[in-house]
This record gives structure tokens, sequence and C-alpha cells, in this order.
């Protein structure tokens, strides 16, 4: 059996006109969307939370921010009638000190702020290293605990998995 079960589930474009597929967004170069659900563990403690995933689009500036700020909305929305959890994660195609970023931190909680030292690169075109900053992020609504953010580094059979390194972030819904 599943630790979870999902509740409910929806996704927009990133763009002018979010409801429309297939909408492309800004100066964006493809189309994007944000995909979410609404989570509830099948434990004992019925904890229910809200996951966001995104790709940020890798060309355009202006529609990356534009991205971030309907995020945000959009996670205003989904906490406005009972205001549950949310972990949003996603490639940004953004290093730490772009504007969408600083967006997006306002906000939100970074899980890169449990980090003892700087991310370094999470895409690394099957190459592997560190040199670098990272693109992909997680970030969280102020009500949850963050415990550790690990980012996976490992080579399997000698080659890496992905273009991207994993990263994932142990967490806790905080006391109230």
């Amino acid at each position: 059996q599943a630790d979870f079960s999902i509740l409910q589930e929806g996704q927009f474009w990133l763009s002018e006109t979010p409801k429309k597929p297939g909408s492309l967004g800004w100066d964006g170069s493809y189309p994007r969307i944000c995909t979410w659900g609404l989570f509830q563990s099948t434990k004992d403690t019925g904890v229910r939370f809200y996951v966001v995933n995104t790709h940020f689009d890798h060309m355009g500036a202006v529609a990356r921010q534009e991205s971030a700020k309907l995020i945000l909305d959009h996670i205003q929305r989904l906490r406005k009638e009972e205001s549950l959890p949310v972990i949003l994660m996603g490639d940004l195609n953004a290093g730490p000190g772009e504007a969408e970023i600083a967006i997006l931190r306002d906000a939100l909680q970074d899980a890169y702020e449990l980090l003892d030292e700087p991310a370094g690169r999470t895409f690394h075109d099957f190459k592997g290293g560190l040199e670098g900053e990272p693109i992909d992020y997680i970030f969280t609504t102020h009500d949850v605990e963050m415990v550790e953010t690990i980012i996976y580094r490992d080579t399997y059979d000698g080659a890496y998995p992905s273009d991207h390194y994993p990263v994932s972030m142990k967490w806790r819904a905080a006391s109230v």
C-alpha cells in the first residue's frame, strides 16, 4: 500500500493564459506547465499537504520571473480555504542570484538553507562535478519544518542516471 493518496490534482500553463493548454508565456521559448497535487498520508497521522512541480523556461528571463509570480499566486489560492503545507520543486533554470529565485525566497523557505556549504551545480550534462550553481530547487511554505537537504551525486555502474543531480528534502509539518 502506498504511503500517500492523492485527493486532488491539476495543472496550468506558465503563461498569461494559464488555463489554455499549450500556451506560450511571455518571452518563453517553449510552453511550460506547473502540476500540483493534494496528498494525504495513508498512515494514522492523516497529514495532508500540497506538492507543486514545475520546469521554468531555459531562455526567457521574463517568463521565469512571471512564472514564479504565477505559481505563488496559485499557492495562495490553494491555501485560501485551508492553510496546508506546500512543497514547490522543479528545474527552475536559474541560479541563486536570479530575480525569479529572489521572488520565491521572499515568500517561501529554500531547502538549500539547510546546507553547510554552497549547493554547487545540479545540472551537469552527464559529466558530474560541483563547479557552478544549482538550477533545481525545493521551496516550502513556512509551516513546513525542513529537516535535511541532500543532493545525490552518485553514479550507478559508472554512469549518472540523469543530466541533473537529484535533490531531496526531508521535512515534517511544523508544530502549531
